[in-house]
Formats: structure tokens, C-alpha cells, sequence
């Protein structure tokens, strides 16, 4: 299940009017990194609240699943002179890729850590200094792969992109290819119903692929949630067929998930005792996120920052055709888990850079 990466997506998307041209990505992975280290120092309900909030019933179930491969990297660091030994210990056990740092946290050296972390694609994170006796907890996530079977890019050619406010515009458009060929056609797991044509490809490492949703009825507004995201996995059938999509470079500015993760559930004035031998509850979850997609492959970065201050003490089938000439959703997935490490929606894939970092 991937119920927080729907949840959040769902609140963002509906944040949006519905003939908005602006285009949404963040990584719900991490986000639920970022969950993960508050969960170690969350207790009774308090931490109850972030299991249910990410749809897991433990934290060990929330920690089980390593998502790092040659194509993700995922780092945290702890940021505070206030948390106990005992708390800092068991986040660089149980998240390896931790990085404590025993100061007072700064903006301007977390963001340094967040722009080292994300290759450059993020250069910050928080706008000013946090409190010298709170604490940061910080989420970077790196991804890069190639497509298993590179697009040709003397095959991308301009095409017509319908957006939602009814007016259109000319953006390249790719042809996916592949080396397997049925009657003629490539051939991709493809799943359909009324409301969506889905198509997966590969990426080079296997334990990531690309998801692309069109929703059938243009400017449709149909449900989508972990329900039918499960369908689609499920559903998928290695089909011939014709698809054409766009690249794109989406970069959303950063975002204050904190009343939406409040909504969820996340106690922000809880009991994070585990935490430090000082109360303290959360200020604010800062998110950003960046995604490219071109005829190389994927690049995308995001960082998460959850900024805690002290409290005051309080109680703890046939050949298809999928031509995405209109908005779609791109998803990065985990394929061992199905949990999503990037989530999109492309209103308006039209760029003036789609060169990854090398």
C-alpha cells in the first residue's frame, strides 16, 4: 500500500483549480523517510498516528523496506544539540544513511547538505534559521537511471499538447521503443479500463520503472487513489502497442506540508519524548521536489525537512495506443514494493532544459 504518497498527492491536486496549467511532483518517499526518523522518537499515540498515517502497523514495518539501489540514493541527517544520544544512535542504525550533525541547525548548512545530496537540483530547503534548541530532521533523495531501451531522439518530433484551460501547445513528443516486438509492435505491460490507459517502462536498474496514467475523458477528474493505483499493478499485461509521451522538466517550489500532514493524523504538539529529554513538537515539514524526463532516461531530486522546536511541556489483451497529448501522471516506482518514490502530474511538459547533470 502506498496510502501517504495518495494522500498527499490528493490534497496537493485539489489545492490546484481545475484549469490550472501548473505542474505538481513531490517524492512521498521522502516524505515517509522524514516520517520514519520522527517515528524513532515518537511514542504511544503520537507514533500510532504516523503508522496509520503511512499505512503501516509498526515501525518496524516502517523501516523494513530498503528503497537505496544504484539509481536512488537516500541520506538523512539530524541536525540539533538538544537529542539525546540514545534517539541519534537508533536512527543511524535503523536508517543507515544517516548523518548527525551534534550543532545547532543553520539554513544555510542544511541547505548546503540538501544541494550536495541532490546533485544541485535542490539548492534549498529552508528560508531561515531554526530554532538554535530545536532540531532538524532532514530527507534527501537523488535518483538518475537510463530507460532499459533508450528513445531515439531522431524519432521526437512536435506534437499538439492539449491543456486544461482548453488551449494547447507544441511540445516534443517521445516514442517509446523496446527490443521486444510482437506482430510488428513493441510491446510494454499496459493496463486499461474506463477511466485510465497505464503504461510501464523499464528502467536499466530493475528495481525502479516509470508509470504513465492518461486519463480517458480529457480535463476527467477520476478517482485516483491506492485502490487503483493497486488495480493498475495488478492489471498489467506485457500488450504490443503504440506510446508516445512527452519529456518534461517539472520543479515544484517548496512546500509546508504541515496542515496536511496534520490532517493525516501527524501530531504535531505529540509525544516525541523518545526524541530528547526537552519537549518538542514540530514546527513545520518542508518539501521540494524536481523531475526531468527526456530520451536518456530519469533525473529527479527531493528533499524533506521537518523542523521541531521546543514546547512548552504538555501530555505526551489487443494492441493499444497511448498518445499522452494532454495532462498525465508520471510515477517513479519501487518494484519490489510498489511504493512511490516520485509522483507528477503534467499539466504543461514544455522546457528549456532537459539536460540531466552528468
Amino acid at each position: 500500500m502506498d496510502l501517504l504518497a495518495f494522500f498527499l498527492f490528493g490534497k496537493l491536486l485539489d489545492s490546484e483549480p481545475d484549469d490550472s496549467t501548473s505542474n505538481i511532483v513531490i517524492s512521498p518517499l521522502s516524505v515517509y523517510q522524514t516520517l520514519a526518523m520522527a517515528a524513532l522518537g515518537a511514542k504511544g499515540a503520537t507514533a500510532d498516528r504516523i503508522y496509520k498515517l503511512t499505512g503501516v502497523p509498526s515501525v518496524d514495518a516502517l523501516l523494513d523496506d530498503d528503497y537505496s539501489s544504484d539509481a536512488m540514493l537516500l541520506v538523512n541527517s539530524i541536525w540539533s544539540e538538544v537529542l539525546s544520544e540514545d534517539y541519534v544512535e537508533a536512527v543511524k542504525k535503523r536508517l543507515p544513511g544517516t548523518t548527525a550533525y551534534c550543532e545547532a541547525p543553520t539554513a544555510s548548512k542544511i541547505n548546503a547538505w540538501v544541494d550536495d545530496k541532490t546533485r544541485h537540483l535542490i539548492d534549498h530547503i529552508l528560508d531561515d534559521d531554526p530554532s538554535p534548541d530545536g532540531a532538524v530532521l532532514v530527507n534527501a533523495a537523488y535518483f538518475k537511471d537510463s530507460w532499459q531501451d533508450k528513445f531515439n531522439p531522431y524519432s521526437t518530433r512536435p506534437m499538439k499538447f492539449d491543456l486544461p484551460n482548453r488551449t494547447s501547445k507544441m511540445v516534443p513528443m517521445m516514442v517509446a521503443e523496446s527490443t521486444e516486438k510482437k506482430r510488428g509492435m513493441k510491446v510494454f505491460a499496459y493496463y486499461a479500463d474506463d477511466d485510465f490507459q497505464v503504461a510501464s517502462i523499464p528502467y536499466s536498474h530493475p528495481e525502479y520503472s516509470a508509470v504513465i496514467a492518461l486519463p480517458t475523458t480529457p480535463n476527467g477528474n477520476p478517482v485516483l487513489d491506492d485502490v487503483t493505483y493497486q488495480s493498475w499493478l495488478a492489471g498489467m499485461k506485457q500488450t504490443p502497442g503504440v506510446l508516445m509521451f512527452p519529456k518534461f522538466k517539472v520543479e515544484y517550489g517548496v512546500k509546508d506540508l504541515t496542515s496536511i500532514l496534520a490532517e493525516g493524523g501527524l501530531e504535531i504538539a505529540g509525544d516525541y519524548s523518545g526524541m530528547s529529554d526537552e519537549p518538542l513538537q514540530i514546527s513545520n515539514v518542508f518539501h521540494k521536489a524536481v523531475l526531468k524526463v527526456n530520451e536518456e532516461g530519469t533525473e529527479g531530486a527531493a528533499a524533506t525537512a521537518m523542523v521541531m522546536n521546543r514546547a512548552f511541556v504538555m501530555p505526551p489483451p489487443d494492441a493499444f495506443e497511448m498518445i499522452v497529448n494532454r495532462p498525465f501522471f508520471f510515477i517513479v516506482k519501487h518494484n519490489p514494493t510498489g511504493r512511490i518514490a516520485f509522483f507528477s502530474h503534467i499539466n504543461d511538459p514544455s522546457s528549456s532544459d532537459d539536460e540531466m547533470c552528468s
